[in-house]
């Protein structure tokens, strides 16, 4: 004779990704410069993760590389991986001063939703706004009373920085 009694014990899950997000820029990056991300991301959870999957919504970022787990791949608990992009500074970069953007890893557990974890980072971009002017005349040097005097103002963006409100004053009176 026998019986059995199956006893279904839940167990708690607590699925968790963690991710940093770091680069290599210098602070002193100008246009043109190609800065390099770096994604490190843990599944800091109980579970296991599946469809791995790093983001970063910046406009003009490479395509997100992952190693040793690539993109898309699964990671045991306590796995990690890290996860390279780069960007190229434009002057849009340098006139805002900084570059902003976020990178997100994001997991599948095995039950429940998704788990995700982000991580802001902004890169100061040095700025060396100037500007130069040089001032002429087409006065001969046996100018007159009454002789018309032209004078020019050739005005340069010496700086890094795009410029606005640009403006030329000159104090010599009956200027016209």
């Amino acid at each position: 004779v026998s019986d059995s009694d199956p006893l279904s014990e839940p167990v708690a899950q607590t699925p968790a990704i963690d991710i940093v997000k770091s680069s290599d820029a210098t602070g002193t990056n100008g246009v043109g410069d190609t800065i390099t991300y770096t994604y490190a991301v843990e599944n800091t959870g109980d579970v296991t993760l599946t469809a791995l999957s790093v983001t970063d919504p910046h406009s003009g970022l490479s395509a997100i590389t992952c190693s040793p787990i690539a993109q898309g791949g699964t990671m045991a608990p306590g796995d990690t991986t890290s996860c390279t992009a780069t960007y190229t500074v434009t002057q849009t970069d340098v006139d805002a001063g900084q570059i902003d953007n976020t990178g997100t890893a994001t997991g599948t557990p095995p039950q429940g939703e998704d788990v995700s974890d982000s991580d802001p980072l902004s890169e100061p971009v040095a700025q060396a706004p100037a500007i130069d002017i040089v001032k002429s005349s087409d006065a001969t040097g046996t100018n007159g009373v009454g002789d018309t005097i032209t004078y020019t103002y050739a005005v340069e963006n010496t700086g890094d920085v795009t410029l606005t409100g640009l403006s030329v004053t000159d104090p010599h009176e009956d200027l016209g």
